[in-house]
């Protein structure tokens, strides 16, 4: 997501199914208000909210009774805990993310090098 109308669409185009969903914001949304406009309610469940603006995302989240299994502020470790979490029964395990913890979620996975095509 990179403003109030891909943040929505991101939502919008989830499918109501997926049981699993890590959310992080980085350092790259300086003003998170710019996101209140989003209606996240059909989220319903969050199981990780992470990265440098967490509790802010998590508070909207609350505002629009989105379920929040927990905060983790170190994305790292947030990353690792939720694939780490049983397959899902339905649907697949879902990650919405700003650009900057997209960037540091690649790198804590190792895939931020670009590979030549075999």
């Amino acid at each position: 997501m990179q403003n109030p109308a891909s943040f929505q669409l991101n939502i919008d185009h989830l499918d109501p199914d997926t049981e699993q969903i890590l959310f992080a914001v980085g350092s790259d949304v300086r003003d998170p208000s710019y996101f209140w406009p989003v209606d996240t309610s059909g989220l319903g469940r969050v199981d990780i909210v992470s990265g440098s603006k967490a509790d802010e995302l998590a508070l909207q989240l609350s505002y629009d009774n989105v379920q929040i299994g927990r905060i983790e502020h170190d994305l790292g470790k947030a990353v690792d805990e939720f694939l780490a979490m049983p397959e899902p029964s339905r649907g697949v395990k879902t990650v919405i993310f700003s650009a900057d913890s997209m960037r540091r979620t690649r790198a804590h996975l190792g895939l931020s090098a670009v590979e030549a095509p075999e």
